[in-house]
């Protein structure tokens, strides 16, 4: 009688095992232990980013050669002469110097089809942060209104900036900012506008840092950032008074300042007098 009980204990233990372990699983399928993920940033070397801004500048080149009535064209000049001006300026000692020979002389090409008073700025930062900027202007945002929309990939934002100057008297500077690095952190940058006498540079003006509530409201209309930090990838409209002058553009990040240019034939001028010394700067 004692082995008849034994049996059926143990083969009741058995069922409620296989049962336990069954549901076990079935949770397990159903909802997985959550576990926190450490992030790890791998942070881009220059010499990766050399290599892709290289890479980058090469596929413009053979896209303006191979279609050259096509009507993206002008922005392909911006953004390749962008790229150049980051080669040339900051991550040439990271390639061969066959590779920057090639980037002088298609550059040199190019320069000639490139708007002459381009409202597109861009810059790079020896600690790698990538600058692209629109700047409005009282001739320039009618007259490249394509250019200026398709840079910032928004069919207004050449009517925007208008509107800021005829009804505002204000100047906008639209800005565009990208950690090459990859570090995952969002940069913090200044905006001045800047002019050189005797040698050194003389701040001119700041942008402005309150705004009226009409503007405020007309920037919400618009999504528009104006406040706050700029974020990594992301567009941040910087805004001057309309009679400030605007001479040239520096922006500034960890203790180093880079002119914005919008036509780098002068800097690779620089550049070739310049090459065979390991000094970076940023003017």
């Amino acid at each position: 009688m004692i082995k008849e009980i034994c049996a059926m204990l143990l083969v009741c233990l058995a069922t409620w095992h296989q049962a336990a372990k069954a549901t076990f699983y079935e949770e397990m399928k159903e909802s997985p232990p959550k576990v926190e993920q450490q992030v790890r940033t791998h942070v881009v070397s220059n010499d990766e980013i050399a290599k892709k801004l290289l890479q980058e500048y090469k596929e413009l080149v053979h896209e303006l050669e191979t279609s050259a009535d096509s009507k993206d064209n002008q922005l392909k000049l911006i953004m390749a002469a962008d790229k150049a001006n980051g080669i040339l300026n900051v991550y040439d000692d990271y390639l061969k110097d066959s590779d920057v020979d090639w980037v002088i002389e298609n550059q040199k090409k190019l320069e000639g089809k490139l708007p002459s008073e381009s409202p597109v700025y861009f810059g790079y930062s020896t600690s790698g942060i990538h600058v692209m900027a629109i700047r409005s202007s009282e001739s320039g945002n009618q007259k490249y209104a394509r250019l200026i929309n398709d840079v910032r990939n928004d069919s207004n934002e050449a009517a925007l900036l208008n509107t800021l100057l005829e009804e505002y008297n204000t100047a906008g500077f639209d800005v565009f900012v990208e950690d090459l690095t990859g570090s995952g952190e969002d940069p913090t940058i200044t905006i001045q506008s800047v002019k050189m006498e005797d040698g050194s540079i003389k701040k001119v003006a700041a942008p402005m840092t309150s705004f009226s509530d009409g503007l405020k409201a007309f920037f919400m209309e618009n999504s528009r950032v104006v406040e706050g930090k700029i974020k990594d990838k992301t567009w941040k409209m910087f805004l001057f008074d309309k009679h400030d002058p605007m001479e040239q553009i520096i922006f500034a990040h960890d203790n180093h300042y880079t002119f914005l240019e919008n036509n780098n034939l002068e800097l690779i001028e620089l550049n070739e007098r310049s090459r065979g010394s390991n000094e970076q700067s940023d003017y």
